[in-house]
C-alpha cells in the first residue's frame, strides 16, 4: 500500500511538472512572438522619430507649441525604446518550470504593454507628420 501511494504521488508530481513545462514552453513561444513583432514595430517607430527630427530641423518657422508637441512625442518614443531595452535586459527565464511560468506570464504582459506603447508612439508621431 505504501509503495502504491509513493508511485501514485510520484506520478502526480511528474504530471504536474509536465504541465508546468508545457505551459512554460507555450508562454515562451507566445512571449517571443510578441517580442519579435514589437521589435519590427520599434524599427517603424524609429523611422517616424527620424522623420520628426528632420522636419523639426528643416522647418525653421515651426511654432513653439508645435515644437513642444514634437518634443513630447519624441520623448514618448524614447521612453518606449528604453522600456524595450529594459525588458530585454531582464529577460532571463528561471530554470524551475513553476517559477518560469510565473516569470513568463509577467514578461508576456509587460511586452504586450510595451508593444502597445510603441504602436501608440508611431500613431502619434505619424499624426504630427501628417501621415
Amino acid at each position: 500500500m505504501k509503495k502504491l501511494l509513493t508511485v501514485l504521488f510520484a506520478g502526480l508530481m511528474l504530471a504536474a511538472c509536465n504541465s508546468d513545462q508545457k505551459k512554460m514552453e507555450a508562454l515562451k513561444s507566445q512571449t517571443d512572438a510578441i517580442h519579435d513583432a514589437a521589435m519590427k514595430d520599434l524599427a517603424d517607430m524609429n523611422r517616424v522619430a527620424r522623420a520628426m527630427k528632420d522636419l523639426m530641423k528643416s522647418d525653421s518657422t515651426m511654432p513653439a507649441e508645435k515644437k513642444a508637441e514634437f518634443e513630447q512625442r519624441l520623448k514618448a518614443i524614447g521612453d518606449a525604446e528604453n522600456n524595450m531595452t529594459s525588458w530585454m535586459m531582464s529577460y532571463q527565464i528561471p530554470q524551475e518550470a513553476g517559477e518560469a511560468v510565473k516569470f513568463l506570464e509577467e514578461k508576456k504582459a509587460s511586452i504586450e504593454a510595451n508593444q502597445q506603447e510603441i504602436k501608440t508612439a508611431i500613431e502619434n508621431g505619424q499624426k504630427l507628420l501628417g501621415n
